[in-house]
């Protein structure tokens, strides 16, 4: 599991460095969304504010004896202008829940 976000974070450092200077980048926190409740980088493949992108997060919390860590990625594109967007995207959310030593892996596509 360490090995995995360890990957994960690394992946947002390459993927920030590689296009730092081209893309439309954001950080944010989502509460309700594919990863339950989730840091979320989201990335133009260009200058622009609106075309194709991408998404990736990561997301952990627990309960009582629950562990859960959620790991959503997506594609999407933006199409409009200014501050009016239409999204249009797909999106995969790795789960993992732990509860009292046992351990379950889910899988969630939209």
């Amino acid at each position: 599991m360490k090995k995995m976000i360890s990957l994960l974070l690394v992946s947002f450092a390459i993927l920030s460095a590689a296009h730092a200077q081209d893309a439309a980048k954001a950080v944010y926190l989502e509460a309700g969304g594919p990863g339950l409740l989730s840091v979320n980088y989201d990335m133009r493949f260009t200058q622009t504010q609106n075309g194709a992108g991408f998404r990736v997060g990561i997301g952990a919390f627990s309960i009582n004896s629950v562990s859960v860590l959620t790991i959503p990625l997506g594609v999407n594109y933006l199409i409009g202008h200014q501050t009016n967007f239409f999204e249009v995207g797909a999106g995969y959310t790795y789960m993992s829940i732990s509860a009292k030593g046992r351990l379950k892996n889910k899988n969630f596509g939209s």
